[in-house]
C-alpha cells in the first residue's frame, strides 16, 4: 500500500530463485551480530558489507521468530541472515 496516498500497490513480479540457490554450498559465516539482544541469531556471509542491502526472504517461523535472508543489492551476493525471536 502507498503510504502517502493508500492506493494498493501490485505485487512485484515473482524472485528466480536459481541464482540465489546457486550460492548457498559456498557461503561461509564471517561473523555474528554484536547488538546484545540474547534472541538474535544473526550471522554476515563472506560478501557481507555495509551499504545497500536488500531483504529477499521476509518470513516468520513456526516457533515466532522473524527470519530475514538480505542479498547486496550491487552484486546479487547473499551477505546476512537475520533471525530473531
Amino acid at each position: 500500500m502507498d503510504e502517502e496516498t493508500g492506493e494498493v500497490m501490485p505485487l512485484d513480479p515473482p524472485v528466480d530463485p536459481a541464482p540465489y540457490l546457486e550460492q548457498i554450498d559456498d557461503l561461509v559465516v564471517i561473523g555474528a551480530c554484536g547488538c546484545g539482544n540474547p534472541a538474535c541469531e544473526t550471522v554476515f556471509f563472506q560478501h557481507y558489507r555495509s551499504g545497500r542491502v536488500a531483504p529477499l526472504v521476509h518470513m516468520e517461523t513456526d516457533d515466532g521468530r522473524v527470519l530475514i535472508v538480505y542479498v547486496d543489492e550491487e552484486t546479487g551476493k547473499l551477505v546476512e541472515l537475520e533471525v530473531v525471536g
